[in-house]
Formats: structure tokens, sequence, C-alpha cells
């Protein structure tokens, strides 16, 4: 085999899987839109890998620093003796563990995974965690007895821990990823050329029947015509003597 015939087997020979890639084939406007819903089950990590992790941290540390009363949001976790001794309401429990969820373990994995799913579950805990704990805060207001009352500044910290969890948590939900913004765009590219390519045809198909004999509209042409033929057939016989009179002439 001659060096042409390899050069020209290689030039059309498919690429391989150790570096260069075939140029994609044009997908469809319909392919893409499913590509880019397919795509939006991914999340964009963005300025949330440092906010969540922010969060975890901010939240460990306010569990050893005083949250309720004289207790300490570990003896909430544990059910201390202080914390019986108390007698804390659900809210303060239920607060707890959905942060427990939302940001110890929902933050990690939707970091690792990129779920869009996971991401949704981990906004939606995080923000029940931040309103009961409201409510937690609604009911230190009112001591039921001697024992030191109020939020403490492990409370405060696990607030902002929430309030950073949940923007962390929005940011990854409502950021297209580069692979969404790619094929969004795309599709436009191929709707507008879609719409661009109908409309010079029906251009063209106007021009052609304008230009074609049988399919132009000359029925306006063709009344005036049949007007004015009937006209003057009807001028030359009322100027045409009839042949009585003419007879009479005679």
């Amino acid at each position: 085999m001659s060096s042409h015939d390899e050069q020209s087997n290689s030039e059309h020979r498919p690429a391989s899987s150790d570096g260069s890639s075939p140029a994609k084939p044009t997908m469809s406007s319909a392919e893409l839109a499913r590509a880019e819903k397919a795509a939006g089950r991914k999340i964009y990590v963005g300025g949330a890998a440092f906010m969540l992790p922010i969060a975890l941290a901010m939240f460990i540390g306010a569990q050893f620093l005083r949250y309720f009363g004289s207790l300490t949001g570990i003896d909430v976790f544990t059910v201390s003796e202080g914390a019986k001794e108390y007698m804390l309401s659900a809210p303060i429990y239920i607060s707890s563990w959905l942060g427990l969820t939302a940001l110890v373990i929902l933050g990690p994995v939707t970091l690792i995974t990129r779920s869009a799913v996971v991401s949704w579950i981990g906004w939606a805990t995080s923000t029940a965690a931040f309103f009961t704990s409201l409510l937690v805060w609604w009911l230190s207001l009112t001591p039921p007895g001697d024992l030191p009352w109020g939020v403490g500044l492990g409370f405060v910290i696990q607030e902002a821990a929430y309030i950073l969890a949940i923007m962390g948590f929005v940011l990854t939900l409502f950021t297209k990823t580069p692979e969404q913004i790619e094929l969004a765009a795309e599709r436009r590219r191929i709707d507008t050329a879609r719409e661009r390519a109908s409309e010079q045809s029906v251009l063209l198909a106007e021009t052609r029947n304008a230009d074609h004999p049988l399919l132009a509209d000359d029925r306006r042409s063709r009344a005036h015509n049949r007007t004015q033929s009937t006209f003057a057939r009807q001028t030359r016989r009322d100027e045409a003597p009839s042949q009585p009179e003419r007879d009479t002439d005679k």
C-alpha cells in the first residue's frame, strides 16, 4: 500500500480512544432539551464548597458552648441529667436533630455526590431546623421555674450556621452548571436557525409563486380584461345599425 493510501485511510479513520475524539454529532432541539434536563440533576457546587463546610464547623463548635439555660448542645443530644432536669420541650430536640441531619450528613453528601435531590432535601431540612429553633427561642422567653433560662452563645452560633447552610444549599440549587449553560445556548442557536430557515423558505415560496405564470394571482387582471371586452362588444353592438333600418333606407 502506498503512502498516499495510508494517509487517506488515516484521514477517514475514526478517532481512537487514546486522546482525540470525533466531532460531536448535531443534536436536535428536543434532544438538547432532554440533555439539559439530565444535566440539571447534578448541581454546580461553586461557593457552596466553602459555605457548607464553614456551616458544619460552626454547628459542631456551637455544641460545646452554652446552648439553652446552663446546658450545652451536647447535653441536648445526649439527654443528660441536666437536660432531664430542665424537662426540655420537643422543639429543642427536633431543631437540634434536624440541624445535625442537614449540616453533618446532607451537607457533605451534597458536595460529594453533587446530587440535586440531596441538595433539595438538605435545603428543606436546614430550613425546618432554622424555623424550629426560632420556636425554641420564643419558648426561652418564658422560664418555667428558678433554673437558668434563655439561649446562650452556642444557640446564636448554631442559628448562624443554619442561615449559612440554607444559603449554600440555595446557591447549589439555583446556579446552572457550565454544561447546562452550554446546552441551553446551543438549543437557542438551533431554534433561531430553524426560525430563520422557515422564514427564508416562506419568502422563497412566495417569490417562486409570484414568478410562475400558472401560480400568479391574475384574477383582477383577467376580470378587468373581461370587463373591457364586454364593454367593447356592447359599444360595437350599439354603433352598428340594425338590419330592418338598412332595408328601409333602401
